[in-house]
């Protein structure tokens, strides 16, 4: 009997966002069905394939560059790693698969990209008490006298200041 590794969907997340595994020159736009997406792939710094979803439906489509064939089979395999428990599928187990994992590094460049464009002129932070996601605008440009009255007026409070990511 196979053991499964049962992860939440968050936990998931976590880890891919945190693999060496990672997305650059992210494109979207209008699509058939819904929007059209293409990327460039990355693992440990290094191009190894173009990814794109021509909104037709489908699974996306992986190009991988010569060279790079083995690291197909192994891409396959870290996102068959996952398998979560999702509360959105009433409790069913979700296995992943490449298109899942890809899907989640795009979202979190796009995140990223609109972080690092907010976090130039004002600065971000989040609470303890917020939802995931949910953070808080000051508009301020971030410094040390903004860090020092956030930390002031939230103490333990204070989950993150988000400009101190980038």
């Amino acid at each position: 009997m196979k053991t499964v590794n049962l992860k939440t969907d968050d936990q998931a997340k976590e880890e891919i966002s945190a693999s060496n595994w990672s997305v650059k020159s992210v494109k979207t736009g209008p699509g058939h069905d819904a929007p059209s997406m293409s990327c460039s792939l990355y693992k440990d710094g290094k191009r190894v394939a173009t990814v794109w979803d021509d909104s037709w439906g489908g699974g996306f489509q992986f190009t991988w560059v010569k060279g790079q064939e083995a690291v197909e089979k192994e891409f396959d395999a870290y996102a068959k790693s996952f398998t979560c428990s999702c509360s959105s599928l009433d409790g069913k187990s979700l296995q992943y698969n490449m298109d899942i994992v890809v899907d989640e590094l795009v979202n979190r460049f796009e995140e990223d990209k609109t972080y690092k464009r907010q976090c130039k002129t004002k600065t971000l932070y989040s609470l303890e008490c917020d939802d995931k996601g949910q953070y808080w605008i000051l508009s301020n440009k971030f410094d040390e006298k903004c860090k020092a009255h956030l930390v002031k007026k939230y103490g333990k409070k204070l989950k993150e200041i988000i400009n101190e990511r980038f």
